[in-house]
């Protein structure tokens, strides 16, 4: 039973050094090294992690195996790893306690920490003044009482700074995430580390025993667990960890370290061989597993700053097109006024001949176009950065909507030759539309039409059907092939012919349709028998909608 138990006891305490080891090298890669912050507490606890886990292999190896070899030498080296690694374990909690969790370099106030440090090691490292004694018949034991003692101030005072720091950062936050991964460390850390200094410095100082020396090992799981649990519930460290994959290799580890020590078979147990096949099964798992997860976090990393840079610019860009979009609208629309004073006659102080006003019609036209492409702009800005949608707030008459937009277009007509035919089918015409936004899509379509058609153009405003509407706007144009009348509706794309027949056009008129009528719950599209055989657009919106 004896014997037994004695295995139990080290299969547990390997598998918490090892769980340890794999959580500092979790939070060292994926909260350190791939932070853009260059996160300190994780580099701190990461190096807790690192310490403790060196410490248990090391209380393992010194008690299972050099001892029973013998060899003074060995043994006074091995007690050496495992004293400053112990020591290591503390400096790295207070240092991590001080940083967390603003990532705050350790102060000036905190820099005297380094000399006890110092101190402390020195008393482990050198022999005769220090802990340890070479001199010894037997192996090398704890020697130097004052020296002893010294450590148990050292651990007990750094232990103490640890937990006012923390409990007044508890005091000091608001942050409900950062007070309960406050309220883990200071709990775990008072189990653990009290049993850890309770077995390896307090019972061997008295006694001169280590006959519990694996008992503190083994409750470091404690402060390993309530870490996992603070990165999966509360975000410490933010980490965004693949829960899976750190589970996997945790039961992984699990396995086979029960496999190595709870199978109890002299003949399995003192088999070298099958012991190295363990470890090696379980390196390789291990390293794939974690070398895997380290390049895709980051890779998603470089993804992630490669995207945010490109929002930068998108974000950049879009500003530039408003600002410079209202700076070209101010001043437009004081010539849009005075010009369509000039060519209306609604002053009579204009006195011009026939030629002049016909020239000024022709400048009123294109300012007028240059107005469409910049409201174009705009309204594409808007969708692009998520701002765009429509207010659907009263029943607008679509006739007397579409009569305001044929007397608007009244010099563009006159200038183009175009006649338009405007006939409506069914009784109510009123319809729930955001009259702005809608008009804007007719007005685009409307312009098409003129440009592009050859002196006709026939709008239908069809209510007969139960649930929706139908605006149909046909021309006797260019018309538009079947692969054209695909592409049209995208951003500055248009049709083969287009850019001949009205060079100016921006390629945003029938996206922005498309977007408007599509945020209305309705559908557009578009009918040609093929090319010179002219174009009918054809809108359909629901005649009730919910949409706001």
């Amino acid at each position: 039973m004896e014997y037994i138990n004695q295995f139990l006891a080290i299969g547990v305490a390997l598998f918490s050094a090892t769980t340890t080891l794999i959580v500092g090298i979790y939070i060292y890669l994926f909260a350190y090294k791939l932070s853009n912050k260059n996160y300190l507490p994780a580099k701190y606890f990461a190096f807790t992690c690192f310490s403790i886990s060196n410490w248990i292999v090391w209380v393992i190896i010194n008690n299972v195996y050099i001892y029973e070899v013998g060899s003074r030498p060995l043994v006074y080296v091995a007690n050496i790893v495992m004293y400053v690694s112990f020591i290591a374990i503390i400096q790295s909690l207070v240092s991590f306690a001080i940083s967390f969790p603003n990532n705050l370099k350790i102060s000036i106030n905190y820099k005297f920490l380094r000399y006890p440090f110092i101190i402390i090691l020195f008393l482990i490292l050198v022999p005769e003044l220090g802990i340890l004694s070479i001199d010894s018949n037997k192996p090398p034991i704890l020697y130097n009482s004052f020296s002893y003692y010294a450590l148990s101030v050292y651990t007990a005072s750094y232990l103490i700074l640890y937990f006012k720091i923390l409990i007044g950062k508890y005091k000091s936050t608001i942050t409900k995430n950062v007070r309960s991964n406050i309220t883990l460390l200071l709990i775990s850390t008072t189990l653990s580390m009290s049993v850890v200094c309770f077995t390896s410095i307090i019972i061997p100082l008295i006694s001169n025993s280590a006959s519990l020396v694996y008992f503190g090992p083994i409750f470091t799981l404690v402060l390993m667990g309530a870490v996992i649990i603070g990165i999966l519930r509360y975000g410490l460290f933010y980490i965004k960890l693949p829960v899976a994959s750190i589970l996997v290799t945790l039961i992984i580890t699990l396995i086979l370290i029960i496999l190595r020590f709870l199978v109890v078979d002299n003949l399995i147990l003192n088999q070298a061989r099958i012991s190295i096949i363990f470890i090696f099964m379980f390196g390789l798992l291990y390293v794939f597993l974690t070398r895997e997860i380290y390049i895709g976090f980051k890779n998603q990393l470089l993804l992630d700053a490669k995207k945010k840079e490109l929002q930068s610019a998108l974000d950049s860009k879009n500003n530039f097109l408003k600002n410079s979009s209202h700076q070209f609208r101010t001043p437009l629309t004081v010539i849009l006024g005075y010009l369509g004073m000039i060519v209306s006659g609604e002053n009579n102080k204009y006195k011009l001949n026939k030629i002049a006003i016909e020239d000024l019609k022709k400048t009123y036209i294109s300012a007028q176009n240059l107005n469409n492409i910049i409201n174009d702009v705009l309204t594409a800005n808007d969708v692009n950065t998520g701002k765009f949608g429509v207010n659907i707030k009263d029943h607008i008459d679509l006739i007397e909507l579409i009569n305001l937009i044929i007397d608007d277009k009244q010099e563009l007509l006159v200038n183009k030759s175009t006649k338009v035919k405007f006939k409506t089918k069914g009784n109510s015409t009123l319809a729930m539309i955001d009259c702005a936004k809608f008009k804007e899509a007719i007005n685009n379509i409307f312009d098409n039409a003129i440009f592009y058609g050859k002196g006709k153009v026939e709008i239908v405003l069809d209510f007969t059907d139960k649930n929706y509407f139908e605006i149909s706007i046909k021309d006797n144009g260019v018309g538009i092939s079947s692969t054209d009348a695909k592409r049209i509706w995208k951003k500055f794309e248009r049709g083969k012919k287009s850019p001949q027949i009205n060079p100016n056009g921006s390629g945003l008129g029938l996206y922005l349709a498309k977007n408007i009528v599509l945020n209305h719950g309705g559908d557009i599209f578009v009918q040609s028998d093929g090319i010179n055989k002219g174009s009918t657009f054809v809108i359909q919106l629901p005649k009730n909608t919910n949409i706001s």
